[in-house]
């Protein structure tokens, strides 16, 4: 019975997401296992903006992974940001792997 779970605890795939030292950039690493295409990486941002006008904000910005790992700089008012990948296994496409909410700065 144990054996049977040994290939599916091998395809648990994961996008890592860490967020720099400075609160200003973050990291992603991308599953680098056999059989893995990646084929785009969405960013979502919330964040408010003071000034004039106190005000909310949403952002997402996609892009075509070309490393398995890349930085994005996050704008200055950033308070959550989100993160998913899609992309295929074995020339089939999958769910997207997501990453938790993150807490950029205090709200």
């Amino acid at each position: 019975m144990i054996l049977a779970l040994i290939p599916f605890l091998a395809l648990a795939l994961q996008l890592a997401m860490t967020l720099g030292p400075n609160h200003d950039w973050v990291t992603f690493r991308y599953p680098t296992d056999e059989g893995v295409v990646w084929v785009e990486t969405c960013l979502e941002m919330e964040g408010h903006a003071s000034g004039e006008f106190d005000r909310s904000w949403y952002r997402e910005t996609c892009w075509p992974p070309l490393f398995s790992g890349e930085q994005r700089f996050l704008p200055p008012d950033t308070i959550h940001i989100r993160a998913r990948l899609f992309y295929r296994l074995h020339g089939e496409n999958q769910d997207p792997l997501w990453t938790p909410v993150m807490q950029v700065r205090p709200e």
